[in-house]
């Protein structure tokens, strides 16, 4: 797996707490957020298969922009360390790699749980893309704004096609408006003093169509750009089914 630093992030660095250790005794931490289509990594342009109901299908992923907040951790105390405040995972814009690494140092000790929101809050989501500089991911050059519905925070286009990679359709899941969500992963692991702490989050977009009970039609349910009742609707499909795929562990 191929890696890249900090495209399009603005990572502001955690603040240093003196109940996990000694003053100033930090050591490295990596956070990446890895996208899976399934069991397998995804990446664009590249075939998966897709379950739905007793049909199978092809899928391949065109497009992928999530916006990723307020990225913290807990520690043993209930102390939050806030690693960065916002970045624009586009994995068109990386490649090769596939994988959006944070970088950062945290104090020596032992940690709890690792949280992160999937869109903009509101305050964010009311700031107007041209007061930002082009390389932040909330500038007009990134291309996630849209005057009707304000910012979109995840962009997620494919294709599907039958077991023959016959084209079927495509789909455009451009979800805004009630779309934000906070998440929050159980995680304990412990910062150790020279080491460097790699933490893997885990984001499956197959769960988007296959979540049991909530599952998406990928050639009937293919189209949101949250601009009307059913479209949102699908929105709050498509969140709450991508919170589901989201899993982290360390090393």
């Amino acid at each position: 797996m191929k890696t890249i630093y900090l495209l399009f992030s603005f990572t502001f660095f955690a603040t240093l707490f003196v109940g996990c250790s000694k003053q100033g005794d930090t050591s490295d931490v990596e956070v990446k957020f890895i996208p899976y289509f399934g069991n397998q990594e995804l990446k664009l342009d590249s075939f998966y298969v897709l379950k739905s109901g007793d049909s199978i299908y092809q899928f391949r992923a065109d497009v992928l922009k999530l916006f990723i907040s307020n990225l913290q951790v807990v520690n043993e105390a209930n102390v939050a360390t806030k690693i960065a405040d916002l970045n624009l995972y586009n994995l068109r814009a990386i490649l090769p790699a596939t994988a959006l690494t944070i970088k950062t140092t945290l104090p020596i000790g032992h940690y709890q749980s690792i949280a992160f929101n999937f869109g903009l809050n509101d305050s964010l989501n009311n700031l107007m893309p041209n007061t930002f500089s082009s390389e932040h991911p909330m500038s007009t050059q990134q291309g996630m704004y849209w005057p009707m519905q304000k910012y979109r925070f995840m962009v997620f286009e494919g294709f599907v096609y039958d077991k023959n990679k016959v084209e079927l359709n495509s789909i455009a899941y451009h979800t805004g408006v009630n779309s934000y969500r906070e998440i929050m992963q159980t995680l304990h692991f412990h910062v150790e003093k020279d080491q460097t702490t790699n933490i893997q989050i885990k984001i499956d977009f197959e769960k988007i169509f296959t979540q049991p009970g909530n599952a998406i039609d990928p050639t009937k349910e293919v189209f949101s750009h949250s601009t009307s009742a059913s479209q949102l609707d699908l929105n709050t499909k498509i969140m709450d089914n991508l919170v589901k795929g989201v899993s982290a562990s360390f090393n």
